[in-house]
């Protein structure tokens, strides 16, 4: 697991403290890059950077700091605009846990939006998302998250957050993220979501 810090200390005290989770597997160097800038990019945040793969997210949650917001983000995604990280961490309080938001889905030139659905506690385990997250530092760190999850892991912090926050679903793209193909079928199983 790699650890790096990104913070830029003019006007410290008007930027908010996040701490960003990169997913990275070995063989997407050229993603991890992208997202990287992208998070270097962005505005009004003091910024934490932790690069793991997906089954070190328990180590990466120890690492964390405990207060501020996390965004947890594969490598390869990038942010919408140079605020959207800003506006998803402002959307986390204390009475709004967790935030989810949709995205833009890029394959080859094309794009295409990603609308997420709100979910509801009751509606949650049975539907499924492949998606980035916020959620409050101290939640993040009092959550079990499934390893194994991979590419549920968004859909595994955002069922566990409703079981001890509020969940905001945020009906904006803030994320571009590339096509990839995933075969999700031994997460499904992991996570004990019906498919």
């Amino acid at each position: 697991m790699g650890r790096e810090h990104l913070s830029d200390t003019d006007g410290m005290s008007e930027r908010i403290s996040v701490t960003f989770i990169v997913l990275f597997e070995g063989s997407d160097s050229d993603g991890l890059e992208v997202t990287n800038k992208s998070i270097e990019s962005q505005k009004n945040i003091s910024s934490n950077v932790i690069t793991c793969a997906p089954d070190e997210i328990a180590d990466a949650k120890e690492a964390a700091s405990n207060e501020g917001v996390v965004i947890v983000i594969r490598a390869g995604d990038k942010f919408y605009t140079e605020f959207s990280a800003e506006e998803i961490a402002k959307e986390v309080s204390e009475s709004v846990g967790c935030v989810y938001t949709d995205s833009i889905i890029k394959d080859s030139g094309d794009e295409l939006p990603q609308l997420m659905l709100p979910f509801s506690v009751e509606t949650i385990s049975s539907g499924y998302m492949i998606t980035n997250v916020a959620v409050s530092a101290a939640l993040f760190k009092s959550i079990a998250i499934r390893e194994k999850a991979n590419f549920l892991i968004g859909h595994d912090i955002i069922s566990k957050s409703f079981q001890l926050s509020k969940v905001r679903h945020l009906a904006e793209c803030k994320f571009i993220i590339p096509s990839r193909k995933i075969n999700i079928q031994q997460e499904l199983h992991e996570i004990g979501v019906a498919n």
